[in-house]
């Protein structure tokens, strides 16, 4: 599964109730520079949604840039996804 394989990448194991609170914090921090940093509009939508699903994704509004996919967050975002 993507997801998996984003958290796995950016906290460093995929049981992150397992991890301290540094390493949480370093896992966010890797997570939302990806987002931030991402070329890519479907992948940066991968990452803004694992990361939504943690309950920590930056607003759909400003991540996106393509009108079709920022709708589709937004739509997300306003579902109480």
């Amino acid at each position: 599964m993507v997801a998996d394989t984003i958290i796995a990448e950016h906290f460093g194991r995929l049981d992150i109730t397992s991890l301290s609170t540094a390493e949480y914090e370093r896992g966010i921090s890797s997570l939302l520079t990806a987002i931030a940093n991402e070329p890519q509009e479907e992948l940066r939508l991968a990452l803004w949604l694992v990361a939504r699903r943690l309950g920590f994704a930056p607003p759909a509004g400003e991540t996106f840039l393509e009108p079709a996919i920022r709708a589709r967050a937004v739509s997300l975002e306003d579902a109480g996804f």
